[in-house]
């Protein structure tokens, strides 16, 4: 993992007990006294924000410029293509005011989002995601090649598109004695639905037995797709193959742990392609197995290491790995662990600040982002207003992050001590390559983002994911338990399993 390290130089006084005094009238020889040393100020320049909806330009959005203390540098409307631009200091905030879909998934209103620390010369993005976007249905015939092992039942169709599984069981047919297994070419074709293609898809075929048992799979990428269609994939099927999981200098915190591997392509990650195991931890290690596809060409994966402290429903901590699909995985926990938070972080309306409690142990993130749900009432009016602020800010804001304050001519988004309601729904602390330098301009490039390690930019990365909302965490847990801890999962169903010991 590449690290960034900046060396700082400090200027300081130092005393000075060689005192020249006048004597018989006469003076010292001239003497040349340097002027205190000064920092220079620091060097404005141009900060750019593209604002997109669902990846085309969005106008008219209001974008605010401000310097690290509030004071506004400019506010200003994106242009035709999206942009806004002003000139600031260093260290300052952007905030969008961003659009909202025309059929908003945004249940909670309007949403912001803000770039803090900001440096002359960012060219930031902020990419908001369009229900329309997945109202591109297509409806097309796919024929997909025999499986040579006798044993393949059920053949199943997974994409990178919006609505990704098709179930393409061949007909019994296929296993009569008259016509031999491996003596046919291909399935039947078979009337496949998919949503949100956009003309073009990767896809994995696998297989399973009789007992839904996972048998072989192979990979198709860059497939075109278009209503009314015939295609017909080629491709050799490889056997699943046990991959070795190993945890090691697990610190004593942390009881058990899972991974999870999503499998993707060049149009992202397949759907439904999944495969998940956990165990406990002993005696600062844990082992075991994964069946993962093999012999993927052109495929990647997304890697997630994580590890539960004992107790804690405050955090977990998670090791994500872009690269291929491994052939083992061994996560050193004691080298990647972040230090964790002790207390849920709450919003302080006077400072216009998240705040939460950091323990000492671990590494302190590169940055941090966090989301703030506001709820105020407007009696005049008879209204409820909410809006949704997600932020995102440089490591040393871990235990204390500030928000901005707002200009009121939109809207006063600023947070107060009479708003209804005023939770973090996430807080996010991450440690990846680059650091905060290679992530700023990227984070709200997509609506998923801000909070999902499977899309942040980078090759290797370290996240501490946090909730402050009950609601939130309750869904976590039931995602687990539809996940099946302890088991090998693959579109939802539990394949092998190996329960362990309750959290």
């Amino acid at each position: 993992m590449r690290k960034i390290l900046v060396a700082a130089l400090a200027v300081l006084g130092c005393g000075n007990d060689n005192v020249h005094h006048l004597d018989d009238g006469g003076a010292d020889a001239a003497q040349t006294v340097d002027a205190p040393a000064v920092d220079a100020a620091p060097t404005p320049g141009v900060v750019t924000v593209t604002v997109t909806l669902a990846g085309d330009p969005s106008a008219g959005n209001t974008v605010y410029f401000q310097n690290a203390d509030s004071s506004l540098v400019a506010e200003v409307m994106t242009d035709g293509s999206g942009v806004a631009s002003a000139t600031m200091a260093p260290g300052g905030f952007v905030t969008v005011v961003e659009p909202l879909p025309p059929v908003s998934l945004v249940p909670d209103g309007q949403t912001l989002s803000t770039f803090s620390d900001v440096k002359p010369g960012d060219q930031l993005r902020d990419d908001v995601f369009s229900i329309s976007t997945i109202n591109d249905v297509d409806t097309f015939a796919i024929t997909v090649p025999t499986d040579p092992n006798p044993a393949a039942v059920t053949y199943t169709l997974d994409t990178t598109c919006g609505q990704g599984d098709a179930d393409i069981t061949p007909p019994v047919t296929l296993r009569r004695a008259a016509a031999p297994h491996a003596a046919i070419a291909n399935n039947p074709p078979v009337q496949v639905t998919l949503a949100s293609c956009n003309g073009r898809a990767d896809m994995v075929v696998f297989t399973e037995d009789a007992k839904e048992q996972l048998l072989d799979a192979f990979f198709i990428p860059n497939i075109a797709i278009s209503d009314g269609s015939a295609v017909t994939l080629t491709g050799t099927y490889a056997p699943f193959a046990s991959t070795p999981v190993a945890f090691t200098d697990v610190p004593a915190e942390f009881v058990d742990g899972d991974v999870e591997l999503q499998v993707t392509g060049p149009h992202g990650s397949v759907d439904g392609f999944g495969f998940g195991t956990s165990f406990d931890f002993d005696g600062g290690s844990g082992s075991g197995a994964i069946s993962l596809p093999s012999g993927f060409t052109g495929a990647t994966a997304v890697t997630l290491d994580q590890v539960f402290p004992s107790g804690n429903l405050i955090d977990e901590q998670v090791q994500a790995t872009f690269g291929a699909i491994p052939a083992s995985i061994t996560s050193d926990v004691g080298a990647f662990r972040l230090r964790s938070w002790v207390t849920f972080p709450q919003v302080d309306p006077a400072a216009e600040a998240v705040e939460w409690a950091v323990a000492k142990d671990g590494k302190t993130p590169d940055y941090v982002l966090a989301r703030v749900r506001a709820d105020r009432s407007d009696p005049a009016h008879e209204t409820e207003d909410s809006w949704t602020w997600s932020i995102a800010a440089p490591g040393t804001s871990d235990g204390h992050l500030s928000y901005p304050v707002l200009p009121t001519d939109v809207f006063d988004f600023n947070f107060h001590d009479t708003d209804d309601q005023l939770f973090v729904e996430e807080l996010v602390g991450v440690q990846s390559a680059g650091g905060y330098d290679a992530a700023r301009a990227l984070v709200f490039d997509t609506i998923e983002q801000l909070f999902d390690p499977e899309v942040l930019p980078s090759s290797t990365a370290t996240f501490v994911v946090q909730e402050d909302e009950e609601e939130g965490l309750r869904a976590r847990a039931k995602a687990k338990a539809r996940r099946g801890a302890g088991h090998l999962s693959v579109n939802g169903r539990a394949v092998r399993s190996a329960a362990p010991a309750a959290r």
